[in-house]
């Protein structure tokens, strides 16, 4: 008769407690995998709050340098948004090759310019523009912003002031831009 003692059963055992099945593996793998998803669709909405408050300060520092400088060099600038490609160019009878506005500004790739409206006027994403008289003044406008994930964020210019406001619908964006 064999004791509990008898090593060929405690060796038996030992080796049959070792191990994990191959379903309490995939069990864990499942939920590793659905955890790291989770996180990784969290993460991914702060990234495009952050991609989107870095592009909604890039085009009101813009907005605010062109305004300043078409008052310094009493001339009209011309932006031009480019719906595509995310860029936003510059454009004046005058050279701006000595001043620090540069030419054109690329907003993060995250964001996407869907439309521009200008006065009550939607002029689409591709080469709208907007005219900043020399005065530093231009007609009321606003950027309709989308993020990867299809959220979406008006961005309205008050003309007269160049005051930057953000709002969360269309209809909000068009009740600011009637004079």
């Amino acid at each position: 008769m064999a004791t509990v003692s008898d090593p060929a059963i405690t060796s038996r055992c030992y080796r049959d407690q070792r191990g994990f099945t191959l379903i309490e593996l995939l069990v864990v793998m499942i939920l590793v995998a659905m955890l790291s998803g989770m996180v990784v669709y969290s993460v991914s909405g702060h990234v495009d709050a952050a991609a989107l408050s870095q592009a909604i300060d890039q085009l009101t520092s813009l907005d605010r340098r062109v305004r300043a400088e078409a008052r310094r060099k009493e001339s009209p600038i011309t932006l031009e948004f480019d719906g595509r490609d995310s860029l936003v160019s510059m454009k004046s009878r005058l050279d701006l090759s000595d001043s620090n506005i540069g030419d054109s500004v690329s907003v993060n790739k995250r964001i996407a310019i869907q439309s521009v409206r200008v006065g009550g006027a939607v002029r689409g994403a591709s080469q709208a523009q907007v005219r900043v008289n020399s005065l530093g003044q231009s007609s009321n406008y606003s950027l309709e912003l989308e993020t990867g994930r299809g959220a979406s964020s008006f961005l309205v210019f008050l003309g007269m002031s160049g005051q930057a406001v953000r709002v969360s619908s269309e209809d909000e964006a068009n009740a600011l831009l009637l004079p």
